[in-house]
């Protein structure tokens, strides 16, 4: 009996033995998936994260996959590999892999019995196969499948690579948990150092994470992270890597991280989804090597833009601080009441645009069933100015949603350098991840942003700052009786060019456009950077026309560079993860778009926008000492507020409105000099308080006497006696008659034909007169 039973026991641990040899050939051919050759592991690589850089070489974003950035074994301090192996393989150098001491335990405890948890028998080798080829689910059969695979692969890749080599890859393949990978970038997550800048204690901080990195994150869990952290230290005094005293003397400093998440706190994430087409445009004419394309989510490329850190670091910092006092303001003013009154279109257009609504709708509910749905509230997370974490958790349904954030004002801000096209800041908005929209490209009314394109067409035609147009209010008959109107309704005197746009009058704006020709203002704005329609109206003259703020900056731009247009510049240089450069920008091109003169008078002209007219806050409330020269606009009933404004190396605007135009304030609370110049002023004054105090803001060249000399005249004035014969002159025709009948004249030029045209009629009525009787007796007229 007991020779049957030891036969039978006999034949099974060898049917079991054949079985399990049967098991593992199998995984090795392939039964369960291909195993990588040694030709597949030479040719690894990983996802890497294509870094972007500010103007100073400092890290402002990335685009990935995965969050990874590789470092090589030399840019790794060795106290982090001494910490690893230590804590997670201390026979690494010894193996060939696998660590056969261990393999025992594995083969008993986690294939056996089941238990995953069991933990220990995996070595650094085996765990990056894991890292690099990840497991798939075989049901019961997983975990015996992904050891045996893990074991086969950890063999093939101890034969390719070197020990280095092994320790490289694997920390650049490890997650270090927040979607971070790698060492480097883990380094740059929680203490904003790189791998080889690493203290001994600071490593010892990231490999405790590799063992639960949810557990032991030290910026969630900081008392759980440092007694892993000293768990590791302990582990490398146990195998010689530190002295006792060393180890003691580690483990009693307090956790300390510098935690800098790039992905949420990014300092420009509306420039990094700007400028991600034209990189991508730019790859499609470059190929690898080996005549493969680029790709700029896997291949860890290197972009260095134009933005400067610190500019857009303080253009976050004007807009958010501005807004916050903003938002606040414009929820008191309106208080319970809807912004949008009765225009219940500005909702019920945005609840057609959503998602869920279409998704209803196709679904074939009734509009009754969708207004419920619509109705019924739920906890939702939304971006808020006010919240200590820029959101808040509400109870609200879709339909208090959508109403929550159509009350919500935005703002957009950009700078740039007018002497290159360099943009420097963007800000889009208030929040990239809840609030993706980009007020720099989106289009709105310019509102009196425009006039500086007005004034300066009429500069380049002729007309000078010095000359005076009348204050009052005309009908414009072949443009529908147009008639614009002051924003405060004020009339009378006479003004000069410079001291109506001073006060940004509109009703002399829109004559100054006339006496122009709207076709010559239109001219001017497109050479001067606009791309956008423009209708050629009376009304253009108040900037009933769209554009971006983009393009109202860029054409700015040409006032601050002497007239000579540059186009707006984003990307210096591409390179590889080699550091080989792909790819690098030509010198900038300047193209003189008009004269000079024309732009110092203008120039001077604003500089008095700034100094005494709409933009004067700049100076008595920001109380900002640089010169500057700028235009504030407000558009129609106060949707849109606007200011740009510029030095001769800095152009920079900012835009404040809600998503629709049909909500804003009610008053002069909505005026661009309240709405928009704030940021800009906030932004300007920590240039100024700053080392690019001399880069940013010098003075504009000094005038010549010549040219100081056709500035010198009041701003406004009474009518002379000349001026009340004009108006009597003109007494009876059309203003269309006056101006676009004879657009190549000059103010001058027609007040001096229509004088000898009226003193032609009145010769030509006096001969064609019956001789009197006077005349008939002595032939001549009675004097």
């Amino acid at each position: 009996m007991k020779k049957k039973i030891l036969r039978y026991g006999l034949l099974a641990a060898l049917v079991g033995i054949a079985a399990f040899i049967a098991f593992i050939l199998s995984v090795q051919w392939g039964a369960f998936g291909k195993i990588p050759n040694e030709d597949d592991l030479r040719s690894i690589r990983n996802y890497l994260a294509s870094e972007v850089y500010s103007d100073k070489g400092e890290l402002i974003g990335k685009y990935f996959v995965e969050n990874r950035t590789g470092a090589t074994l030399e840019e790794i301090d060795s106290s982090l590999i001494h910490a690893l192996v230590a804590t997670e393989d201390v026979r690494f150098y010894e193996h060939d892999g696998v660590d056969h001491r261990s393999l025992l335990r594995v083969l008993v405890k986690s294939i056996l019995m089941g238990d995953e948890s069991s933990g220990g028998g995996s070595t650094i080798t085996q765990q990056l196969a894991k890292n690099l080829y990840g497991r798939k689910s075989f049901g019961i059969l997983t975990l015996p499948v992904a050891k045996v695979r893990e074991y086969i692969i950890a063999k093939r890749l101890e034969e390719v690579y070197s020990k280095g080599q092994i320790l490289e890859l694997y920390l650049n393949t490890v997650s270090f948990g927040e979607n971070v990978y790698g060492i480097e970038t883990a380094s740059q997550r929680y203490f904003n150092e790189k791998p080889a800048e690493l203290s001994v204690e600071q490593g010892a901080v990231l490999i405790g994470l590799l063992k639960a990195n949810t557990l032991y994150n030290p910026h969630r869990n900081p008392e759980a992270a440092m007694q892993r952290r000293n768990v590791v230290l302990a582990q490398m005094a146990k195998y010689g890597y530190l002295s006792e005293r060393e180890k003691d003397s580690l483990q009693e400093i307090p956790l300390e991280i510098d935690y800098y998440n790039l992905e949420e706190d990014r300092p420009a994430p509306y420039f990094l989804a700007h400028i991600k087409p034209e990189v991508e445009s730019i790859l499609k004419n470059l190929s690898k090597p080996d005549g493969s394309a680029f790709d700029i989510h896997r291949d860890g490329l290197v972009i260095e833009t134009t933005l400067n850190k610190d500019l857009q670091d303080w253009a976050n910092e004007a807009v958010q601080l501005h807004m916050k006092r903003l938002q606040s303001d414009f929820d008191k003013h309106w208080g319970d009441r809807d912004p949008w009154g009765r225009n219940v279109s500005v909702i019920e257009n945005e609840v057609r645009k959503t998602a869920l609504y279409k998704r209803l709708s196709e679904q074939g509910l009734e509009q009754d069933s969708i207004n419920k749905i619509f109705a019924t509230p739920h906890s939702v997370r939304v971006f808020s100015l006010s919240g200590d974490e820029g959101f808040e958790n509400r109870e609200l349904s879709p339909l208090d949603s959508i109403k929550y954030y159509q009350r919500m004002l935005h703002a957009g801000f950009l700078a740039m350098d007018p002497t290159n096209g360099d943009v420097k800041a963007w800000v889009g908005g208030l929040d990239f991840q809840y609030l993706p929209y980009d007020h720099v490209t989106s289009r709105r009314q310019t509102a009196s942003t425009f006039k500086p394109f007005v004034y300066g067409a009429a500069l380049e035609k002729g007309m000078e700052p010095c000359e005076f147009i009348p204050n009052e209010r005309r009908v414009y008959e072949e443009f529908d009786d147009y008639s614009p109107e002051n924003a405060d309704k004020q009339y009378g005197e006479y003004y000069s060019l410079k001291g109506a746009l001073k006060k940004s009058l509109n009703v002399v704006s829109v004559e100054v456009a006339m006496q122009t020709g709207l076709e010559k203002v239109a001219n001017f704005a497109r050479r001067m950077g606009f791309t956008s329609t423009l209708r050629e109206i009376p009304s253009m003259a108040l900037g009933t026309n769209e554009a971006s703020l983009l393009e109202m900056v860029s054409a700015y731009g040409a006032f601050a560079n002497g007239g000579r247009r540059v186009r707006p510049q984003y990307i210096t240089r591409i390179k590889d993860a080699f550091g080989n450069t792909l790819w690098e920008r030509k010198r900038t091109s300047f193209e003189q778009v008009t004269d000079t003169t024309t732009i110092r008078l203008l120039t001077e002209m604003l500089k008095g926008v700034v100094n005494e007219g709409t933009g004067s806050s700049i100076r008595s409330t920001y109380r900002l000492q640089q010169e500057y020269a700028g235009k504030t606009g407000t558009n129609q009933d106060y949707s849109d507020g606007w200011f740009i404004g510029y030095t001769p190396k800095l152009v920079a605007g900012a835009w404040v409105g809600a998503s629709s135009p049909k909500v804003h304030f009610r008053g002069s609370q909505g005026s661009g000099s309240r709405m928009a110049l704030p940021i800009w002023a906030k932004f300007f004054g920590r240039v100024e308080r700053s080392g690019y105090r001399r880069i940013y803001t010098p003075s504009f060249p000094a005038l010549g006497d010549s040219l100081k000399s056709r500035l010198d005249c009041p701003d406004h004035r009474d009518a002379n006696l000349f001026e009340r014969l004009d108006e009597w002159i003109f007494e009876g025709e059309s203003i269309y008659d006056k101006a676009e009948r004879n657009q190549e004249e000059t103010y001058r030029e027609r007040r001096e034909r229509i004088l000898r045209e009226r003193e032609e009629k009145r010769r030509e009525m006096q001969e064609k007169e019956e001789p009197t009787l006077w005349e008939k007796i002595f032939g001549k007229k009675k004097r």
